[in-house]
């Protein structure tokens, strides 16, 4: 603020808060001061805020970054780069302190940062969707094909959870950078189109399992998998 001085709170990890000090005079309008100094409470209100869903972020991609380790050695070597590249973009975000919150043209950079970050999730996000889609659209000619796709699919099924809660920190991360100016329900616009297409394809995945069972004649409550495979016949 013009004319004030600035002061600072530390906390166990750096800066905690930040304000503005006006020295209160005879000569000042004491509505004015009362003004502004209430604005400079809901600046820092704001970034507190702010600051709090990015710490919120931060513990969350840790456990999205758990389960990613756990099918990213499955994934084609450019995916997994990617995906890599993306999860440590929003990390670097996350880790946005308070102080640079003030400064508009850093918050300003990493808002357009965050932009570009959600298109590249969603795209992957799109790819995952398209090729588990491609996977069930045709049936089975035996148990080998089905037990191979079965992998496949489960492998892309990881994968789409991993980037739709990847999606979500984004969008959380979206709104704490705006400080308030957008609200929650704008930053997570697209965020549904994902979730409902999350129920469309589970629907759609119980029905293909149903299908290739009466195809292959599978009884999951009478036949193993060791008898299945027992009885294979070699051309298949």
């Amino acid at each position: 603020m013009a004319g004030a001085k600035r002061a600072m709170t530390i906390g166990t990890n750096g800066i905690k808060e930040n304000a503005n000090l006006i020295e209160v005079t005879k000569g000042v309008d004491k509505g004015a001061v009362v003004i502004n100094a209430g604005a400079a409470v809901m600046s820092i209100a704001s970034m507190v805020v702010g600051q709090y869903y990015m710490r919120q972020v931060g513990s969350q991609l840790s456990l999205i970054g758990d389960r990613l380790s756990k099918v990213i050695e499955f994934l084609d070597m450019q995916y997994k780069s990617e995906v890599a590249s993306l999860m440590e973009s929003v990390y670097n975000i996350s880790k946005f302190q308070i102080s640079s919150v003030e400064n508009e043209e850093l918050r300003a950079r990493e808002l357009d940062n965050i932009q570009n970050l959600r298109k590249d999730c969603q795209r992957l996000l799109n790819q995952a969707e398209t090729t588990i889609e491609a996977l069930t659209s045709e049936n089975c000619s035996s148990y080998r094909d089905y037990e191979s796709k079965v992998k496949e699919i489960d492998k892309w099924n990881q994968y789409q959870m991993v980037l739709v809660k990847l999606l979500y920190q984004i969008n959380v991360l979206d709104f704490a950078l705006h400080l308030g100016i957008k609200s929650k329900e704008y930053c997570f616009g697209s965020f549904s189109l994902h979730t409902d297409k999350i129920k469309t394809l589970h629907a759609h995945l119980v029905d293909w399992h149903k299908n290739q069972c009466e195809i292959l004649k599978i009884d999951i409550n009478a036949v193993s998998y060791t008898h299945l495979r027992a009885h294979e016949t070699p051309e298949h």
